[in-house]
């Protein structure tokens, strides 16, 4: 069956049904498609104000030796380009640095911590602390982790569960990642804003007018 669809969702979809392989193949990673797992569009929540949340990722890639955390862009992005390259908002570094914190501290220190109420103390005490918002916003709080029992914690805990179970007995790297669709001009180089490794992937082919078709 033929989907058709517009913007970075569905470009997001297509790429990743269409061009893992591809996408692996860029990012140096020799893992078999088939031995993968991705998360499309993981929800930790909206922003706002003394929350918790800290967004959506725009999809997460479990290979054989990395966890890929991924944002998307598109040529149609509100984001402008500044000689071949693209900034991403602080809210969106924020995300990356906060899940990180979480496979770090939750997802790969357990069995040793399995206490939700041990993770709120060591966010506040422990070293590395939570991630602060890198926002110039004097009325944002910073985040924190959420309570024991709310759909966040839930979220998060089931997804860091996936990640273990996938990975077993090894701790694997945890990567950035910036995925650049485009119908012609990806951005330059492979090293994109911070330390997100750039993936530029021509989506022109797939095109049907200003549709993406994409085989589900």
């Amino acid at each position: 069956m033929k989907v058709y669809a517009y913007g970075e969702d569905a470009l997001t979809l297509w790429a990743i049904k269409n061009r893992l392989s591809e996408i692996f193949g860029k990012l140096g990673d020799e893992t078999k498609v088939d031995n993968s797992k991705i998360f499309f569009r993981p929800s930790f929540g909206r922003g706002g104000k003394g929350t918790s949340n800290f967004g959506e990722f725009d999809f997460i890639l479990l290979t054989g030796k990395a966890i890929y955390l991924g944002e998307s862009k598109w040529d149609g992005s509100s984001e402008k380009l500044k000689d071949g390259l693209l900034e991403l908002r602080p809210e969106q570094l924020f995300r990356h640095s906060v899940f990180k914190w979480y496979i770090n501290n939750w997802t790969f220190a357990c069995p040793q911590l399995t206490d939700w109420k041990d993770l709120i103390n060591a966010s506040k005490n422990g070293e590395p602390k939570f991630p602060k918002v890198e926002q110039n916003e004097n009325e944002r709080e910073d985040k924190t982790v959420p309570p024991e029992g709310s759909l966040l914690a839930s979220n998060i805990k089931t997804v860091s569960d996936i990640i273990a179970k996938h990975f077993k007995a090894i701790k694997p790297a945890t990567i950035n990642v910036l995925l650049y669709m485009h119908k012609g001009e990806g951005l330059k180089g492979d090293s994109g804003p911070n330390d997100f490794k750039v993936v530029n992937i021509n989506y022109k082919d797939a095109l049907r007018d200003n549709l993406i078709e994409i085989e589900i």
